[in-house]
């Protein structure tokens, strides 16, 4: 089974049609009769990003891989993530296995905080909801920050707090 309607998906972060390495770009996937779409923040840059429905090649900007985060059940702890051709969530850990220079992104404190698990149809639901909101903004309120609140109601980037933490570890060697 592939991706469904409601899942998280996430793939390589580009800008100017150049990757920017360790960044994923998130959405939430959106199956329809006649095609495929996804909801994400979507714009040329902070300042004009939009969250919109739209087609899936238009998410996928150029890239031909993607990762899915299905998660399922009452919580975390029982969760279910599907495996995707070429790609793996193993051992707590997102890694893309034909591209060695993609970070690989620990998953592991992303949902130590009590959370709900919507359903598909909950998650789609909640997507829509925010279609047309322009508040995107790095460290608070991007792509990952929204995929997440759309799938737990807490609205958490994985990817802003190992920044934060690299930040810290920096600063603190500095001093």
């Amino acid at each position: 089974m592939g991706v469904c309607n409601g899942d998280i998906i996430c793939r390589k972060c580009t800008h100017g049609g150049l990757r920017i390495l360790g960044c994923w770009h998130f959405g939430i996937y959106a199956s329809g009769w006649v095609s495929s779409s996804v909801i994400h923040y979507f714009g040329e840059s902070g300042s004009d990003a939009e969250i919109k429905e739209t087609d899936f090649n238009t998410f996928m900007d150029g890239e031909s891989q993607y990762l899915i985060l299905r998660i399922s059940g009452s919580s975390w702890l029982n969760k279910k993530v599907e495996r995707i051709p070429g790609h793996a969530f193993a051992a707590g850990l997102f890694q893309d296995l034909s591209d060695n220079d993609w970070k690989v992104q620990s998953m592991k404190d992303l949902f130590q905080d009590k959370m709900t698990i919507y359903s598909p149809a909950e998650t789609f639901t909640r997507a829509r909801s925010r279609i047309g909101e322009k508040q995107w903004s790095g460290p608070w309120n991007n792509c990952e920050h929204f995929a997440m609140w759309c799938k737990t109601g807490l609205s958490r980037s994985d990817q802003v707090e190992a920044l934060y933490k690299k930040l810290m570890e920096v600063a603190l060697e500095a001093a």
